[in-house]
């Protein structure tokens, strides 16, 4: 069956809503091996324009657009995007299944995530998605975004869960053993993109990032979850 994606933002700046529809097909769950991902067969952007509803589709495979961006936000009079997606891999691990008969292993297929930052072109180019441009990459999932420090400038809390054989989202992680969860501190700078790694003191997994305003600014705060144990860490730029 095929189903949209959808998210409803004002791509090209004249202060209407455009829909992006992305089309999946979802694939029938099989038994006892749970659901495997969606596959994206087009894109969609719809707008109207003199009364009428315009639709412009794309080949996924020709945009660097994975998803719906989840945030937009204007900087230094250009316009940007993030946006998620969880996609597979294989990775080289040998493992013997069996002696009778003999069964080898070789490759294990790994579900991981990434955060992408997008630039968007001015005006209606902003409706062609081949012009859009992918600025940077991060491997984890978006937690947070704003202008924590009133600045001016977009930061990005990202994080990745501890390695395993499925890589979920952040929210579906803490059902999961424990492990090194990875935190990403990301600034956009607009034509630079910078970002520190923060690891926690000790196999842990995140529960909560609190931004809290005070005196001197906005303070990012960190429950960290162990084993025995949960500690609160302020988040440093490091």
């Amino acid at each position: 069956r095929f189903e949209p994606n959808f998210a409803a933002i004002d791509l090209n700046g004249d202060g209407r809503k455009e829909f992006l529809l992305f089309w999946e097909e979802v694939p029938f769950a099989t038994c006892g091996l749970g659901l495997p991902p969606s596959k994206k067969v087009a894109v969609q952007v719809v707008w109207q324009q003199g009364g009428k509803m315009q639709v412009r589709q794309f080949d996924p495979k020709e945009i660097p657009l994975p998803n719906p961006p989840t945030t937009t936000w204007t900087q230094n009079g250009h316009r940007f995007a993030l946006t998620h997606e969880t996609y597979e891999r294989k990775c080289f691990h040998p493992r013997l299944i069996s002696f009778h008969p003999l069964w080898l292993q070789w490759w294990e297929t790994v579900r991981e995530m990434r955060s992408v930052i997008l630039q968007l072109p001015n005006g209606d180019e902003a409706l062609d998605l081949r012009r859009w441009t992918k600025i940077a990459e991060l491997p984890a999932y978006p937690m947070l975004t704003g202008d924590w420090d009133s600045d001016g400038q977009m930061e990005l809390l990202l994080q990745r869960p501890g390695q395993s054989s499925f890589q979920a989202p952040y929210w579906m992680a803490q059902h999961s053993g424990f492990a090194h969860a990875v935190l990403y501190f990301v600034r956009h700078e607009g034509k630079k993109v910078r970002w520190t790694k923060i690891l926690p003191p000790s196999p842990a997994k995140v529960l909560h990032a609190l931004p809290l305003k005070g005196r001197n600014g906005t303070a990012i705060f960190i429950v960290w979850e162990l084993e025995d144990k949960a500690i609160i860490e302020r988040l440093r730029w490091r």
